[in-house]
């Protein structure tokens, strides 16, 4: 299942950020939200880079972001999406996400090695 269809819905924040984890391998499929919560909702540096990452897509155009009811929610735009980027500028949509990728695989890779 990719983020499309894992975000078709408005989802809370965490939950979306630990989907967008799942995607990228750092959430191995037998491994439940109840079990990395604490990654979201703690001031970690895998919990806030997948947040920055969701708003990169947000900003990106692939997600849409809203602030209801209580929590902070995405989903999948789709709206204005050209082979998987959105507008005429693929490469201006390539590179915002992809530094934030960096910086998720570096927080996974110091959560790993235990220095998170």
């Amino acid at each position: 299942m990719d983020l499309r269809e894992r975000l078709d819905d408005w989802t809370d924040w965490d939950g979306a950020a630990f989907e967008l984890g799942r995607v990228l391998g750092i959430f191995a499929q037998p491994v439940t939200f109840p079990q990395v919560k604490r990654v979201f909702w703690t001031d970690s540096p895998l919990g806030n880079a997948l947040h920055e990452m969701l708003l990169q897509l947000v900003a990106a155009g692939v997600l849409e972001r809203r602030d209801e009811p209580d929590d902070e929610q995405f989903r999948w735009s789709g709206h204005g999406l050209v082979g998987g980027f959105h507008g005429s500028d693929a490469g201006a949509a390539a590179r915002g996400p992809a530094s934030v990728v960096a910086a998720v695989r570096a927080a996974a890779a110091a959560r790993v090695a235990g220095t998170e």
